[in-house]
């Protein structure tokens, strides 16, 4: 596809990896290219929020909706300091309503990781981030047990919440899990929040939640995404992505446009015609 003459352009959705390959095999016929790729979603939770357990609820379905395997799921979470550990235990009673299994069981809520090596990437990152990075569970952290329709050998994994104690790397933090896990930080300052979002090599969706819906907005403008919600997230309160929102993303989340008039314009091909009146 990349070397075809007849085809001129390629739209991909995938990783950050086997976009490249795309962008640098299409090279040699100049394709025109749409790359929907990696995102690391950013949320930043500020101390003035209304009510914890609210904001819980919105940030855990943001994060665990499909099991986390989104690509504009909330990834990681910012919380100011003064609010840190009410807002860890908020998020771990969300995640007691959840049930893991086979998704033809009753009652369950939350279904599998779509690979084994999926699954063993997930555990990895979370055991690397407690055993090495000091990182403490505040609920999941392992597989669910065996009952009901879930087999041995299943690729399920609690839905996890990990408190990032200790500053430094931590992989959980700066790679996309793409799993059922979200680490959470803390800070102090907005603006230090924002920095550490922005650090990130990607951008595609991140959030601000605030009751100051003006300072929100504001804060949002400076995150370096292709959309920023405030108070808000894909599937946080049922969210969804009007098909007249442009939908594109920054950095290494890749190029290009979908959905609204942009992203229409981006399967046409311009053209000027100067003609000369005889």
């Amino acid at each position: 596809i990349c070397l075809h003459k007849d085809i001129s352009k390629i739209s991909f959705t995938g990783s950050t990896a086997v976009g490249l390959k795309v962008a640098a095999n299409s090279l040699p016929t100049l394709k025109r290219l749409h790359l929907e790729l990696g995102g690391n979603d950013a949320a930043i939770v500020l101390d003035d929020i209304d009510n914890i357990q609210e904001t819980a609820q919105g940030l855990a379905k943001a994060a665990f909706a499909n099991s986390g395997q989104v690509c504009h799921a909330l990834k990681r979470l910012y919380v100011h300091e003064s609010i840190f550990d009410e807002m860890c235990m908020a998020l771990a009673k969300e995640c007691e309503k959840y049930k893991v299994g086979h998704s033809l069981e009753e009652g369950v809520t939350h279904g599998p990781l779509t690979t084994k090596e999926q699954l063993e990437y997930v555990r990895e990152l979370v055991n690397e981030a407690v055993e090495e990075g000091g990182a403490k569970i505040i609920c999941g952290g392992k597989l669910p047990p065996i009952t009901g329709m879930i087999q041995e050998g299943g690729y399920y994994y609690e839905p996890t919440i990990l408190a990032i104690i200790q500053e430094g790397i931590h992989r959980i933090v700066d790679e996309e899990q793409f799993g059922p896990v979200l680490p959470v930080l803390s800070f102090k300052d907005p603006i230090d929040a924002i920095n550490l979002a922005n650090a990130s090599p990607m951008g595609l969706t991140s959030s601000v939640w605030t009751r100051d819906e003006d300072l929100g907005y504001e804060l949002a403008s400076r995150l370096d995404c292709g959309t920023a919600y405030v108070n808000q997230m894909s599937s946080s309160h049922g969210t969804t992505s009007s098909v007249n929102w442009p939908s594109q993303g920054y950095k290494m989340t890749g190029m290009g446009c979908n959905r609204g008039l942009m992203g229409l314009l981006e399967f046409t091909q311009p053209q000027t015609v100067n003609r000369r009146k005889i």
